[in-house]
Parts: C-alpha cells; sequence; structure tokens
C-alpha cells in the first residue's frame, strides 16, 4: 500500500509543479536585481537580510528565465509597481512562454523612453506678437516628434496651420503648389491633359519646379534638413531637399519619391508642404531641430512659457518596447506606452511599440498607447491574438497593424485574430501612406469588433491587400473577415482621397493587372456598423469601399451617413451584396460606386462587375447626388437591384428624372433597366430624429415589412470602444457633432 502510494505521489508530483505559477514583482526606485523579486515591498530580516521585488523588468526576465530550467514553475505573473521604464526592447522567446505582464494594484506603470530638454536649459532669442522663441544646446539625433508635456509640437513649416492645437496632423492644410512639374512629355504636362491621372516620367519623381520665393535658399538652412511632404491622390510622401536652384526655382531631392509628381494631377492638388527649415520657425507650437548645429529651437505662445520652464520638451528616440518572438501565451495587461520615435516613411507598418512574431496565444488588454512614432501593435504569423479594451491616441501611422504571408496552409499562418471594444483616434499623425487605425490581413477567423474609431486622416479600418482566395475557401455564408459593430466616424480630415470607413482590397497583381476573379475572393462580412462624417481632399470618404476588384464582400445592416462620398462602392469584382442598409445621403457625389477605366488590366479589359443590391434604404438629401458617376460602368453582368427604399425629400424634377443610372428617372430604371428595382418604393422611410443621427424607423414606417424595419444601432454606438471605467481614465473625447 505504501509503495502504491508513493508511486501515486510520484507521478502528481510533476504535474503539480507544471501547474505552478511564479509571481513576481518589480519596483524600479526600490527593488533590487539581486532579489528573489518575491515582494512588492523589500522586507528585512535581522540586521543583514532583506528580499524584495527586482529593479528592473529585464533584469526580472532574465532572472526567471533561469529559474524555470530547474521546474520551479512553467507559468509566471510580473507585477509591475507604478512608475516610468526607460526600456530598450525587451525581448520575450520561447523561454517566456506563459507570461502575464499586469501593474500592480491599478498602479500607473509608463513605458517611456525620450531624451528631455529641461526647462532650464532654454534661453529666450526672440519676443514675437504671438510668440516666443526659445533655444537650447541639444546634442542627440533629431526627430520629426517633440512634444511640450502632453502637446504635439509642429516641425517648423509653410505655410503654418491655421491654429496649434497640440494634436495637429503633419498632412493638414494650408498648402503651397508646385508650379510645373521637371520633365513633361505625352500626356504629362501641369495643364492635366493626360486627364485624371497621367504617368509622368520616372526624373519627376527627383524634383519640381516651384513658384518663386515659397522655398528660400538661406544659409542658415542644412538643405539636407528639410522636407517637402508632397501630395499623390492616397498618400503623401516626405522627400529631403538635396538642392534649390534659385535661377530656375527647382528644388531637388536627395533620394527619388516613390511616385512621380504629376501622376494624380486633380487630386493631389500639386501640393506639397515645406518641414523643418529654421526660416520657417514662425508660428505658435513650431520647432526646429538640427543635429549639425547641435541645437533645438522652438516657438511657443505665453501661456506655454511656464510649462516649458516646468517641464522642458520632451523628444523620443526609441520605437519598440517589446519584440514577441516563437512564444506563446503571452499576457500584457494594465500598461501604459507612450512618445516613441520614428522618422521613416512607407507602406511597412513596423515597428511597433509592441510586435509579435511567429507566436500565439497572445493577449494585450487594458493597456493605452499616446504620441506612437509609427504603429502600436504589430503581429505577423501570429495565431490567437487577441487585442482588447485599449486606448490608442495619437498614433505616427497605425494603431493595430496584422500581417500575413500570403500562405493559408502553412502552421504559422496568421489566423484566430480578434481586435475589439478599443478606441483608437488621431492615426497618420506623420506617415501619409494609407493609414488607418486597424489594418488586418490573414487566413481565417479575423474579428474587427466593437471598436470606436474617429479623427483620423484616412481610413478607419483597413482590411486585406494581400492574395486573396477561391469562391469555396470558406463555406456559404461563412468569412475570412468579419468587420462587426464598429462605430467609425469623423474620418478623413480633408487631407488625402480614395478611402472608405472600412476600406477592403485585394492585390493588384492578380485582379487588376491579370484579373484572375477566381481567386480574389477576400470573403469579408461588413456588419452592425456605423460609419458617418467623412471628408477627403477631393474624392473618396465612402462608408465602405471594396477596391481592386474585391470579391464576396457582403456589406449588412449598417448605418451610413453625412458621408463625402458614396455609400458604399464595388470596385469591379463579384458575388458582392449590399443587403438592409440604411442610408442618410449629404454629398453631391454618387450614392454608389462601380467599377471604372482604371481598373483596366494590361489586356485593356475590365474585371468582371456583379453585385447585388437588396433591401436597403436610401435617403439622398443632396440635390447634386447621382446614383453613380458618368465614368462608373460595367462590362459584364448588370447588378441587381430589388427591394430598396428611395427617398428625395425636397422632391426636384431635374433630380429625380436622371437620378438613376444612365440619366434615367426611377420608372425609366425599372422599365429600361434590366428589370431593376421592380418591387422597391419612393416614400419617405420616416426616420425616428435625422437631426439626432437616430435613423430608427416610425412604426408608420412604409418598410414596417421588410427585414430592414427593425435596425437600431444605437446600442452599436453606445457599446463601442473601452468600457466605462476605462472612458473616464483615458481622457479622450470624440468631436462634438
Amino acid at each position: 500500500m505504501k509503495l502504491l502510494v508513493l508511486y501515486v505521489i510520484g507521478l502528481t508530483l510533476p504535474v503539480l509543479m507544471l501547474a505552478r505559477e511564479g509571481r513576481f514583482y518589480v519596483h524600479p526606485p526600490r527593488g533590487s536585481d539581486e532579489f528573489t523579486g518575491r515582494f512588492p515591498e523589500v522586507k528585512r530580516w535581522g540586521r543583514w537580510r532583506k528580499d524584495g521585488p527586482f529593479a528592473t523588468l529585464e533584469g526580472a526576465i532574465i532572472n526567471l528565465r533561469g529559474r524555470r530550467k530547474f521546474g520551479e514553475f512553467n507559468k509566471v505573473v510580473i507585477y509591475l509597481r507604478g512608475g516610468t521604464y526607460a526600456v530598450d526592447s525587451i525581448a520575450l522567446d520561447g523561454r517566456d512562454a506563459g507570461t502575464k505582464i499586469v501593474n500592480y494594484k491599478k498602479e500607473r506603470v509608463i513605458f517611456e523612453n525620450v531624451h528631455v530638454i529641461p526647462g532650464k536649459d532654454f534661453k529666450q532669442l526672440a519676443v514675437m506678437e504671438e510668440y516666443t522663441i526659445f533655444a537650447a544646446d541639444y546634442t542627440e539625433s533629431c526627430s520629426m516628434n517633440a512634444y511640450l508635456s502632453n502637446k504635439r509640437l509642429i516641425r517648423a513649416r509653410k505655410p503654418n496651420v491655421k491654429r496649434w492645437t497640440g494634436n495637429n496632423f503633419s498632412g493638414e492644410g494650408p498648402y503651397l503648389e508646385i508650379k510645373d512639374v521637371l520633365h513633361s512629355g505625352p500626356g504629362c504636362d501641369r495643364e492635366s491633359s493626360g486627364g485624371f491621372r497621367q504617368e509622368c516620367p520616372d526624373g519627376n519623381k527627383l524634383g519640381f519646379v516651384f513658384y518663386a520665393g515659397d522655398i528660400p535658399k538661406s544659409v542658415r538652412n542644412r538643405k539636407s534638413e528639410i522636407d517637402l511632404i508632397v501630395y499623390q491622390s492616397w498618400n503623401a510622401e516626405r522627400g529631403r531637399v538635396k538642392k534649390i536652384i534659385k535661377s530656375n526655382s527647382t528644388v531637388l531631392f536627395e533620394e527619388p519619391l516613390r511616385f512621380a509628381v504629376g501622376n494624380h494631377p486633380t487630386s493631389s492638388g500639386w501640393r506639397y508642404i515645406l518641414e523643418n527649415a529654421l526660416t520657417e520657425l514662425d508660428g505658435p507650437g513650431e520647432f526646429y531641430c538640427c543635429e549639425k548645429e547641435k541645437k533645438f529651437y522652438v516657438a511657443l505662445p505665453k501661456s506655454s512659457r511656464k510649462i516649458l520652464k516646468r517641464k522642458g520638451v520632451k523628444i523620443p528616440h526609441r520605437i519598440r518596447q517589446f519584440v514577441v518572438r516563437d512564444t506563446s501565451d503571452i499576457q500584457m495587461e494594465g500598461l501604459h506606452f507612450k512618445k516613441s520615435a520614428y522618422d521613416k516613411q512607407g507602406f511597412v507598418e513596423s515597428p511597433a511599440a509592441i510586435e509579435v512574431h511567429n507566436s500565439s496565444n497572445i493577449q494585450i488588454t487594458r493597456c493605452s498607447f499616446e504620441d506612437m512614432g509609427h504603429t502600436a501593435i504589430y503581429a505577423m504569423s501570429t495565431q490567437n491574438l487577441h487585442v482588447e479594451n485599449n486606448v490608442f491616441k495619437s498614433m505616427g501611422y497605425m494603431g493595430v497593424a496584422v500581417d500575413y504571408m500570403d500562405n493559408p496552409d502553412d502552421e504559422s499562418t496568421t489566423r484566430d485574430i480578434v481586435v475589439t471594444r478599443n478606441t483608437m483616434t488621431q492615426c497618420g499623425m506623420t506617415n501619409m501612406f494609407q493609414p488607418s487605425c486597424i489594418h488586418v490581413r490573414g487566413a481565417l477567423n479575423i474579428s474587427v469588433t466593437a471598436n470606436n474609431i474617429f479623427d483620423t486622416c484616412y481610413s478607419g479600418i483597413r482590411v486585406g491587400w494581400q492574395k486573396a482566395f477561391t469562391l469555396d475557401y470558406v463555406p456559404a455564408n461563412d468569412f475570412v473577415f468579419r468587420v462587426e459593430r464598429n462605430h467609425i466616424h469623423h474620418f478623413g480630415k480633408g487631407i488625402l482621397n480614395d478611402f472608405g470607413g472600412v476600406y477592403l482590397s485585394t492585390n493588384q497583381e492578380d485582379c487588376k493587372m491579370y484579373q484572375r476573379n477566381e481567386i480574389c475572393h477576400i470573403h469579408a462580412l461588413v456588419k452592425n456598423n456605423i460609419i458617418s462624417n467623412s471628408l477627403s481632399y477631393h474624392y473618396g470618404g465612402s462608408g465602405v469601399h471594396g477596391d481592386s476588384a474585391s470579391a464576396s464582400i457582403t456589406i449588412e445592416s449598417n448605418w451610413m451617413y453625412r458621408l463625402y462620398d458614396g455609400a458604399f462602392i464595388f470596385h469591379c469584382g463579384t458575388n458582392n451584396l449590399a443587403l438592409n442598409n440604411v442610408v442618410y445621403h449629404t454629398g453631391s457625389r454618387r450614392l454608389i460606386g462601380t467599377c471604372n477605366n482604371v481598373m483596366r488590366g494590361i489586356n485593356g479589359t475590365l474585371p468582371t462587375q456583379e453585385f447585388t443590391v437588396l433591401g436597403n434604404v436610401f435617403y439622398i438629401e443632396n440635390t447634386e447626388a447621382l446614383m453613380w458617376r458618368r465614368s462608373d460602368t460595367w462590362t459584364n453582368d448588370i447588378p441587381f437591384f430589388e427591394e430598396n427604399l428611395y427617398y428625395f425629400p425636397l422632391h426636384l424634377d431635374n433630380q429625380t428624372s436622371i437620378f438613376f443610372p444612365k440619366g434615367r428617372s426611377f420608372v425609366e430604371w425599372r422599365e429600361n433597366g434590366g428589370g431593376q428595382d421592380t418591387s422597391s418604393l419612393m416614400a419617405d422611410p420616416q426616420f425616428v430624429n435625422i437631426e439626432q443621427d437616430n435613423y430608427r424607423f416610425r412604426i408608420t414606417s412604409p418598410i414596417s415589412k421588410l427585414p430592414v424595419a427593425n435596425l437600431n444601432l444605437i446600442p452599436t454606438k453606445e457599446a463601442s470602444g473601452v468600457s466605462k471605467v476605462l472612458k473616464k481614465t483615458s481622457k479622450i473625447r470624440p468631436p462634438k457633432k
């Protein structure tokens, strides 16, 4: 019997050891990496013996790796005491599987790695009517990001912003205007004779001709430190000035731009901004950093001088805080990440404050990210990533970016991703290569739900930009991507073009150039979202935009209102459906977008266009709006419309007689449009309250028997974003209506 008991104990002890969870503490001011880390405070036994928390998180991780080898525990909780942690890219790998890093008893834990120029170092140089210029010695590397307390400073620029708010986007106007291209040619000139989009020679990537006086030639300006932000259509990029030729008003760049100046004459507006020139340090909130002179200059209004003296200026100099690679079961909770630096630009979404590579079961909850130089969270080849209840404010590029290697059969492929109940604002502060607050790619079970996204300069949520799938990749009525119950509002800010609140795309090579329609199915459901209040520079700002022949998109039961462009756009593609949506259309642009000549492939043909518009309510208030633009077209299957309701509150004949495709009236559309909208209505839908953006229907509504009649998304608006507790502490306020 004793032998049996000993045998059972021998079997169970290893199991108990494997299940043990170790709890440890880090407290920088009072801890020591020589301690065991088992106590939140320093404890003493007798005169000489003492123990307590670790002093550094790096030291704790190294210490615990060694102790794990002996089977002391297999799960670890590291409690961080309140304070600021200036870490240099902590790496977590397979040795750290089963680690949770969390703040201790709601204490405020801040990860921030900055250079601080003390207020006492600043000397007054000049006093102007609206601002005073201060200067200080600065021997570290410069950054395009600098902060006075919680206010973002502006790189000295021309033209000045209208008002320094502390949250200004680099790309906001007003703007300078390009006078001419360097190299004109057939279909490329300043008069835009090449049309909406013209193909300009690559020599125009190297510079342009400016109007005399717009770019000063001054010996006090170091030419290699001046940047120009040059606008295209859906992006803007910086060119570092190499040379200014005053005789012919030409500026040349050190490196060629990605896109030639002049390719998008209308939508670019021929705009540019001059940045980081000492001669342009002439507005409140501007700064100029010069590495060659080892000086930092700032212009501040009278109201900010005391803050400067008390807190100085912070200049971030790190981007990565955690890199999680080749591991599993990592949790981060209750951490605050502030002020990271990154000055490069482009479509690459890393680096980030938290990076996850080739890992699984990763949770990031109840954290905040503020003033990020690039991206807050980036994940590649990751499974079971859960990002919930976090606050993101002032992102240089993106809040959450989930990447994918275009191989759905690889065991490490990106799948099972959840991004939910986050509050995100001010994305694309400095990088304008199609920025969004969330961008997800992946192979299966990608879910973006219940997020509150606002005040961003491009899209709220982007989906795809990857190799898509075949029609039967997932079962019928199933999806790879689900975008549901999000509140996306006040986006675009009039800076860029060609985007939607939810913007989906495949890849250009397969689905535009070679038109391999059979592998262009993105399998996305966009349902129960509220998308409103957009503004682009020239075009774009739709509710949902399916680009590059994206197929198998279902747009269902959304509220879309006060948009600058159409409610939804199917830019070619098949098996697309708009079902039971409610649209209050106030813009002068099209109501719906379809295929157009931009999508012609290398053989000169358009991809297949096929979609269904069923059971939607369209309230068209703007008298200039038409169903779609004259350039929108299709060459294959005609889209199918049925059981929709249209309403024109002003009842103007000059609109209703030509609103429908090819200048048709509603009657002509039904009779001569191939059997379109035969059971649809033209009547007042009777919204509960348009002024309060309440698009529920009164009981007397003519659509009371249709499924859309029961659509109520007010709870979606109220429940989106972080929990009520975090809303009170995040200090993020949505814009007023």
